[in-house]
């Protein structure tokens, strides 16, 4: 079973900005959109289930709004871990050290960046991993996390899915009113020179398979409207 989406909650679908499996971006008005921006890993076994056709506006539904703008801002996030890694001045970039910071959700219904975490330089031999403090979060407001891998595997490690499986876990478990919860996200980004980008973010959900990528989120993903 591979990663799938889109989540069924009830009557609601949660799509978010993943790529679909006619290899485009979903748009806010139902359907593909975007460009398909390159191949992406895939098992040609799997079949993956159709995304639903004639999709309503994902923003006007407050859980599809929030996973939407969940993944624009993990778009977003991208140019601050860069940044932050040449804020050190030593030379650090995201192909040499990790960077991971949490999402959440703001007062005004926006989903916002905590402060970025580093985790050490990477090391030949060795699996390097950010630590990334909750910095204020809590189940009533995280949206997810991401972090980069300067080895290009846009996979979690074992242990990376397995803490972020028990966080979905006791959120489904403690909050369920936080229906949500399985369309949440451990987004990996990965540099990648074949897209035009020059880089990928994979979005991880509770629902995707060890050794597996997740969902390929948008780069030019954009937020809904704050009303």
């Amino acid at each position: 079973m591979t990663d799938q989406s889109p989540t069924d909650l009830g009557t609601v679908w949660v799509t978010g900005q993943r790529r679909q499996s006619n290899g485009t971006f979903p748009s806010r008005g139902g359907g593909g959109g975007g460009s398909a921006g390159g191949p992406v890993q895939r098992e040609l076994e799997e079949e993956e289930p159709e995304e639903p056709q004639g999709q309503i506006d994902p923003c006007a539904d407050p859980e599809t709004a929030r996973i939407w703008s969940a993944d624009a801002a993990a778009a977003r996030a991208v140019a601050a871990l860069a940044a932050k890694a040449a804020s050190l001045n030593d030379g650090s970039n995201l192909s040499n050290r990790e960077f991971g910071a949490n999402l959440y959700l703001g007062a005004a219904g926006q989903v916002e960046l905590t402060e970025i975490d580093v985790g050490p330089e990477a090391v030949v031999g060795e699996v390097p991993e950010v630590e990334i403090l909750p910095h204020g979060t809590t189940y009533q407001n995280w949206m997810g996390d991401i972090h980069n891998h300067p080895s290009g595997d846009g996979r979690l490690s074992a242990n990376e899915r397995n803490q972020f499986n028990a966080r979905i876990d006791r959120m489904l478990r403690d909050l369920p009113w936080r229906t949500e919860a399985l369309a949440l996200a451990a987004y990996v980004v990965v540099l990648d020179p074949s897209s035009p980008h020059g880089y990928r973010i994979f979005a991880h959900t509770r629902h995707t398979d060890a050794d597996q990528l997740g969902k390929e989120v948008n780069p030019d993903a954009q937020p809904c409207p704050i009303l």
